[in-house]
């Protein structure tokens, strides 16, 4: 996804240069995230790596269009209206693959990640793209991974890796590389 935000912020040429350290940031981040996850090449379908695109390049473009067509918009309307679409487009299927049985913890499973986990994350979101713009807000799925992985081995019992520790801290550098600035921070003394 960051590396799509790249070529999309060259298309749209805007004011906010793509520095060689930014790239470098970018480059580092996705091999600190390809080892992370690991690279099985073996397997896979091209119908599925497509549609991942397709998803990749659909939340590179939601920030550019918080950042310039919807600054208007308050951010809980635009959460609210992604999230009704998206509950809308999935009703069809929903409804010919529903269980038997939904268990109370299934619920609860569903009502976290809806609150929290989606419409909350994308409220936090909508105020970094605000902050930093919509190239630099999207380096955040690389920490995203990390942090996941870090979360699956300490709650889930899931295995510490070589990846793993070569990983975690290339993606930590990637992400201060491709997000920082040259110009100096203001402090209030």
């Amino acid at each position: 996804m960051p590396l799509f935000a790249v070529v999309a912020q060259r298309i749209r040429r805007t004011e906010d240069h793509i520095t060689g350290r930014r790239l470098l940031g970018l480059a580092i981040g996705a091999l600190g995230v390809a080892f992370l996850v690991g690279l099985d090449l073996g397997g896979g379908s091209i119908k599925w790596i497509g549609f991942m695109m397709l998803v990749a390049l659909g939340y590179t473009l939601g920030p550019i269009i918080l950042a310039t067509k919807l600054t208007h918009v308050p951010g809980p309307v635009v959460v609210a209206g992604a999230t009704m679409f998206v509950a809308i487009c999935w009703v069809p299927w929903s409804i010919a693959h529903w269980p038997h049985h939904v268990s109370g913890e299934t619920w609860s499973c569903v009502a976290v990640l809806s609150v929290v986990c989606t419409a909350a994350a994308f409220l936090v979101f909508f105020e970094l793209v605000k902050e930093v713009g919509s190239s630099r807000s999207v380096v955040v799925t690389y920490f995203n991974t990390a942090i996941a992985v870090v979360l699956g081995i300490t709650m889930l019992n899931e295995p510490l890796t070589a990846g793993i520790i070569v990983g975690f801290p290339l993606v930590l550098v990637g992400c201060i590389l491709a997000t920082g600035s040259r110009r100096p921070v203001n402090v209030p003394v």
